[in-house]
């Protein structure tokens, strides 16, 4: 007795084809299996998902892009030193960084800026105030404190005068303004 063949009017034909171990249950339907979806199953899952540019290859499996490393590319590489000219290689690594350094800023590498005196922080976006604001002012600029109302000052030290003045009382801000 010959082989039994599939009826071809109900045997499922996918075109493209499943990938990854997917099944074709319909005409041009795939059945993905865990950890891959997508229309011909194309598509990993990574959870949590890829960073910096990393692509999820298989089920909870990033490929990471030059610079970065770890499970789910969370961590930045030091630049190699077998590159020829590490100003291209650090420039192209800079370029694909986002957010980028900040206040003149250089990137000198993946997530690493070099700031500019009075600035600190990943970015480059925190102000250094070389005494600290009192009174809960804060540094807002290199060197700058925002007073809270009702003190003044380079430091916010001074506290506001109040003063008489025809029965009504005023209030000087830190710029010598009546409010």
């Amino acid at each position: 007795m010959p082989p039994t063949l599939p009826d071809p009017v109900s045997a499922a034909m996918c075109d493209p084809v499943c990938l990854n171990g997917g099944s074709c249950t319909k005409p041009n339907v795939c059945l993905c299996p865990h950890g891959f979806f997508g229309a011909q199953c194309q598509n990993a899952v990574c959870s949590p998902p890829c960073k910096n540019g990393g692509h999820c290859m298989r089920n909870n499996v990033c490929t990471c892009p030059d610079g970065y490393t770890g499970r789910r590319c969370e961590k930045s590489k030091p630049v190699l030193k077998s590159f020829q000219d590490p100003k291209i290689t650090n420039k192209l690594l800079c370029n694909q960084l986002n957010p980028r350094c900040m206040n003149g800023g250089r990137c000198v590498g993946p997530n690493i800026c070099s700031c500019p005196s009075g600035w600190r922080g990943k970015r480059c976006n925190t102000p250094v105030c070389s005494q600290k604001c009192l009174f809960g002012g804060k540094c807002v600029l290199p060197n700058v404190c925002s007073c809270r109302p009702g003190y003044t000052g380079v430091l916010c030290g001074k506290k506001i005068q109040v003063r008489v003045e025809s029965k009504h009382y005023h209030r000087y801000s830190n710029w010598g303004v009546i409010i």
